[in-house]
């Protein structure tokens, strides 16, 4: 996993040689450094990560969504076509959401 992007202003950070930092300097550039590392947990806690997009829901074919259910495919198309049983009709094929096959079972026969 590649690290992100940084700005030249935080690559400025990485330019900086530790051996060439004076000893004398070196606790005060740790003291800025947990300063640092504090100020960016304490932004990480407080902005919202951002929200992936849900993924698209699945469609199955009437045969699958029938083996899912455990019914004949026939029984599917007939109740989907009389509108008892949610579809998404895509042209001349009919297609069955995954959530909405869920449902159903937990409901029961329409």
């Amino acid at each position: 996993m590649s690290a992100p992007t940084l700005d030249p202003a935080t690559r400025a950070i990485d330019a900086i040689d530790p051996v060439e930092v004076p000893r004398a300097a070196i606790p005060a550039v740790l003291v800025r450094i947990a300063a640092l590392q504090i100020a960016l947990a304490a932004r990480l806690a407080a902005e919202p990560a951002p929200v992936a997009a849900p993924a698209p829901a699945a469609l199955l074919t009437p045969k699958a969504a029938a083996a899912h259910l455990g019914v004949p495919e026939t029984w599917l198309r007939d109740k989907a076509r009389a509108g008892a049983v949610k579809s998404v009709k895509l042209g001349l094929y009919v297609r069955f959401r995954l959530e909405d096959l869920d449902v159903l079972a937990r409901q029961g026969s329409p």
